[in-house]
């Protein structure tokens, strides 16, 4: 059995359009779509996660748990296969209740999803949760009643993913690193923006933004510039951080850009980058 698969080639069937009835209905809800949890060694993650029967007939849910397991940054490994995980893995100390509900056409309920948070634990975890909806256990009457296509590998029925984040608290600091920064001037074709390299040098996964100032020879600010969006930082990767434009016309003369990147979990940082309009 072939215990390992490409990351992006499971997301594929993750996130594969959802089998549906008549109408263009999706067959299955699942929200939220992301689970971020957070908590101390020794203690129990939980979430909740809402299912929904959708279709025309009676259904199982089946939600299945898989590793993902980072082996170097932003690449990752996926299995469901136990005997290939580390004792402190989130699948492996994961409960879920009830694991394949049995709903009626139109029901939904709630899912509660446990984490042990074993000793060992340090920094965050990722997994997936692959829910799919399956008449397979249904009587053949109820199935015949319902207007599915076939989905791809998942027989009769639909998949929805869950992108699934655990952080071990307590067990580092949140941290980076200022690597460079980048001021793009204005041309016809572009405005005049900002933008900042930062290594996440923690265990820990964050989400972080940057601002930034102009500021002239005298000191005095020209122009100030917002986010341009926030970014997600896994541990160990290197990520740019980009400012919004701005179209403000600068003279000839000396400036600095001064960026401040923050988030609401890490340090608050500033970098100065001067740089000259002629």
């Amino acid at each position: 059995m072939k215990a390992w698969a490409q990351s992006s080639d499971i997301l594929k069937l993750l996130t594969k359009g959802q089998a549906s009835k008549g109408g263009g209905r999706n067959a299955l809800a699942v929200s939220p779509p992301v689970l971020n949890l957070k908590a101390s060694v020794g203690s129990i993650a939980q979430a909740k996660l809402y299912v929904g029967n959708e279709s025309s007939s009676d259904a199982i849910i089946n939600i299945v748990p898989i590793e993902k397991i980072e082996v170097s940054p932003g690449v990752f490994k996926e299995t469901s296969e136990m005997s290939f995980l580390p004792p402190d893995s989130i699948i492996k100390n994961m409960e879920i209740s009830p694991k394949n509900p049995t709903l009626a056409a139109g029901a939904g309920r709630e899912v509660l999803i446990k984490i042990k948070m074993v000793p060992g634990m340090k920094g965050t975890h990722y997994a997936a949760l692959n829910v799919s909806l399956n008449m397979t256990g249904i009587s053949q009457e109820k199935r015949d009643r319902s207007k599915y296509i076939m989905t791809s590998s998942m027989g009769i029925g639909a998949a929805q993913g869950v992108q699934l984040a655990v952080t071990a608290l307590g067990t580092d600091t949140f941290d980076y690193s200022i690597k460079k920064a980048t001021v793009t001037l204005p041309t016809s074709k572009q405005l005049l923006s900002g933008s900042i390299a930062i290594n996440n040098t923690s265990s820990y996964s964050f989400a972080a933004s940057v601002t930034a100032v102009v500021i002239d020879a005298n000191k005095k600010p020209v122009t100030r510039f917002k986010p341009d969006k926030i970014s997600e930082i896994r541990p160990g990767s290197e990520a740019q951080l980009n400012t919004g434009p701005s179209a403000v016309a600068l003279p000839s003369g000396k400036y600095q850009m001064i960026f401040t990147v923050s988030g609401q979990e890490i340090p608050t940082k500033t970098h100065v980058e001067s740089f000259e309009v002629h």
